[in-house]
C-alpha cells in the first residue's frame, strides 16, 4: 500500500483511468437511453401521413381514399384479382433466381441455363410490371376526381423512391 500512496504518478494515472471508465459510462447510458432519431421529411407533395420511407398502399387506401362501400368492394375485387395473376409470376421469379443461384454454385455452371432462367426471370417479371400497370388504371378508373388526384400524389410519391440515376459506382471491396 505504500507503493500507493508514495508514487505520485501512480495516483495521477489512476485517477485519469477512473475519469475515463466514468466517461464510458456516462456515454454508453447516454447513447443507450436516447430517443429514436425523428423520422424523415415527407417529399414535396406527398399526401399527409406519407414519410420518405415505402409508401404503404394498405394504410394510404384505407386512410386518404375516402372509398364509398361500393369503391371499397370494387378496389378489394380488383386487388384480389392482382394478387391472383401475380402471385405465380412472383413464385417463378423466385424459383428461376433459386436455379440460378443453385447453378452457379456448381463446380462447372452452365451458362445456358443461367441464361434461360434469367430471361424467364426477367420475362415473368415484365409481366408483373404490366399486372401493375393494369391495376393502378383500374384502380384511377373507379375513384372520384378528388380521389385521382390523391392517387396521383402516390404514384408520384411511388416512383421518387428509386435512387437517383446518377449514384456514382460503390467504393471497392479490398
Amino acid at each position: 500500500m505504500d507503493f500507493f500512496t508514495n508514487n505520485k504518478i501512480v495516483r495521477w494515472l489512476l485517477l485519469v483511468l477512473f475519469i475515463i471508465n466514468i466517461s464510458a459510462l456516462i456515454t454508453i447510458a447516454y447513447k443507450g437511453f436516447r430517443a429514436p432519431p425523428p423520422p424523415p421529411p415527407h417529399p414535396p407533395g406527398a399526401p399527409p401521413g406519407m414519410g420518405s420511407e415505402f409508401p404503404d398502399l394498405s394504410r394510404f387506401i384505407k386512410v386518404e381514399m375516402d372509398f364509398n362501400d361500393e369503391q371499397k368492394e370494387k378496389f378489394n375485387n380488383l386487388r384480389t384479382g392482382y394478387f391472383e395473376n401475380s402471385k405465380p409470376r412472383m413464385d417463378g421469379i423466385r424459383e428461376s433466381k433459386l436455379k440460378i443461384i443453385d447453378e452457379l454454385t456448381k463446380d462447372s455452371p452452365d451458362r445456358n441455363l443461367i441464361d434461360t432462367e434469367s430471361e424467364n426471370s426477367g420475362r415473368l417479371l415484365t409481366e408483373v410490371e404490366r399486372l401493375n400497370a393494369d391495376f393502378f388504371i383500374s384502380a384511377y378508373a373507379i375513384c372520384n376526381e378528388s380521389q385521382k388526384k390523391k392517387l396521383q400524389m402516390f404514384l408520384k410519391n411511388l416512383n421518387i423512391q428509386r435512387p437517383p440515376d446518377n449514384l456514382s459506382p460503390p467504393p471497392p471491396v479490398f
